[in-house]
């Protein structure tokens, strides 16, 4: 039999008849077993389907991530055996509960990330510029995951703030609840800037546009400085590219409330002042 078979990770130097002698040199091993034992269980990389099943999920969270570091060495890509992928572990705070239930308020959340080089879309990290998520999770063998691996299917950056309290209305689609967190000013601190950046991320819900942008018309009215021209920015090219005359006319309507320039700059990007 083993050490670590006879002790468990349960066992503990004071709960058994150690002479004092023995103790000391045993007590050592209890540890290191102890270490041994909190470490990340045998993780393996989503395949494909489990992937694109992301936002099927039972828990989805807003939380603060933070102390994002590597587990382990790199290990084969399930998708190409001679690409690594790397295992990360962040702690995270949860702040929100938007879907399913958690009784922890403070998890270590794990999750598989390109371990070279990539050419693509976003990627899964959870160190990033932005410390608060909307993040999709799972549970597997007993910890927290979350629900995509290598590219970024499964979480939203809030740059929005703190959001303390909130919760879903019944019904609400998961779009709207997007749109509520991204394009609301949250409580405390809120860095204009990163803000400002992460509005846009709130025109990405189908069938939501008029919801959008009255979010848009109330920041555009009561905002100033770059989140009022953003939000501008957005409105306008939105009735640029808007098909529904109804929905056209109140973005240019909210431009204009605002008063707002708008126009296109050199490069054709739009600029509003």
């Amino acid at each position: 039999m083993t050490t670590g078979r006879l002790f468990g990770c349960a066992a503990s130097a004071r709960a058994l008849p150690w002479t004092y002698g023995l103790a000391r040199r045993v007590v050592p091993v209890l540890l290191a077993l102890s270490a041994g034992c909190s470490r990340a269980p045998q993780l393996r990389e989503y395949d494909d389907r489990t992937n694109e099943q992301a936002d099927q999920a039972p828990l989805v969270v807003v939380a603060v991530a933070e102390g994002d570091q590597r587990v382990g060495r790199p290990v084969p890509s399930l998708h190409d055996p001679n690409y690594p992928m790397q295992l990360h572990r962040a702690k995270v705070h949860v702040e929100n509960v938007l879907k399913g239930a958690i009784a922890e308020r403070t998890v270590p959340v794990y999750y598989f990330a390109f371990g070279g080089g990539f050419d693509g879309p976003m990627p899964l990290s959870l160190a990033g510029e932005s410390s608060r998520w909307v993040l999709w999770l799972r549970k597997d063998r007993g910890v927290y995951r979350t629900a995509c691996d290598g590219w970024n299917y499964c979480t939203v950056p809030i740059m929005s703030g703190a959001h303390p309290g909130y919760k879903p209305d019944p019904g609400e689609s998961p779009d709207q609840v997007l749109i509520d967190l991204i394009l609301t000013r949250g409580e405390g601190q809120v860095d204009n800037h990163q803000f400002a950046k992460g509005l846009g991320r709130g025109l990405r819900g189908q069938g939501l546009q008029g919801y959008t942008i009255e979010k848009l018309r109330h920041l555009a009215l009561t905002e100033s400085s770059e989140v009022k021209y953003t939000a501008c920015e957005l409105l306008w090219a939105n009735s640029l590219d808007q098909p529904d005359d109804r929905l056209r006319q109140r973005a240019e309507d909210s431009v204009r409330a605002a008063g707002c320039t708008c126009g296109f700059d050199p490069s054709r990007a739009v600029v509003c002042r």
